[in-house]
C-alpha cells in the first residue's frame, strides 16, 4: 500500500495510508531519520459503511 499524502521537512516525514479526504480509518506514519512510529486510528467509513442502512 502507498502513502495517500506524504510531507517532508528536513529529516521529518509524515506519510498518511488513510484518513486523507475520507471519514474514518486515520493511519499516520511519523518518520525522523531511522525512528518511525506508527498512529493507526479507526476503521475506514468507506468499508463499514455497507453495514450501515439509511442515510449515512
Amino acid at each position: 500500500m502507498s502513502p495517500q499524502l506524504i510531507i517532508s521537512e528536513g529529516s521529518l516525514t509524515l506519510e498518511f495510508y488513510g484518513g486523507c479526504r475520507e471519514i474514518g480509518g486515520n493511519c499516520i506514519v511519523v518518520k525522523d531519520n531511522d525512528r518511525k512510529i506508527v498512529f493507526d486510528n479507526g476503521i475506514r467509513f468507506q468499508v463499514i459503511k455497507r453495514y450501515y442502512g439509511g442515510s449515512m
